[in-house]
């Protein structure tokens, strides 16, 4: 019988690990056997707090283990991305990574870059509100927050013998709605 630490996924991943390394910059077996462990170690934290079992036999935790082993692996075979680098470098531990954040993965990377354009666009919406008239009344009242600050559009979105659907956005709290 096997125990958990000699599971054939655990050795499968350790050696897929020391493949990713390239010729001129080898991941050691240290690093390798590390990051494994720590994916196994998260997957086992993430079972604990989902009150699941961390075993093999449990579907959750397989499946735990297998998707953080395959955000590690694009993340490290991704040319773009930083973090095989960060790790051949020292500059993070590869014990560490898996317990990392996707901006602290990669720092410049596509989550980053959705949450920066995010934070302009809430930024951008704030300077408009500000910017509002005080006498502004809109035709419609929010549901949410009863406010008359609200904008609309209208567009056809069904057959030409049915009336236009209107897109209604508060300007007060950003609810959005829509009626025929």
């Amino acid at each position: 019988m096997e125990t958990q630490n000699q599971h054939p996924a655990r050795e499968h991943v350790r050696q897929q690990i020391t493949a990713l390394g390239s010729e001129d910059a080898p991941l050691s077996h240290a690093v390798s056997v590390n990051l494994e462990k720590a994916i196994f170690l998260y997957a086992i934290e993430r079972c604990k707090v989902r009150m699941s079992t961390p075993s093999w036999e449990n579907p959750s935790f397989r499946h735990i283990y297998k998707q953080k082993w395959v955000t590690m692996k694009s993340l490290l075979t991704t040319k773009e991305c930083p973090l095989m680098d960060m790790i051949q470098t020292k500059k993070i531990k590869s014990w560490e990574a898996p317990k990392m954040g996707p901006c602290e993965l990669w720092p410049k990377g596509p989550y980053h870059t959705t949450r920066e354009q995010r934070r302009i666009q809430d930024a951008h919406k704030q300077a408009l509100a500000l910017e509002d008239k005080e006498g502004y009344v809109g035709m419609f009242k929010c549901g949410k927050c009863k406010s008359m600050k609200t904008t609309y559009y209208q567009m056809q979105t069904r057959s030409a013998d049915e009336p236009l659907t209107t897109f209604v956005t508060c300007m007060n709290c950003s609810n959005r709605w829509r009626f025929c």
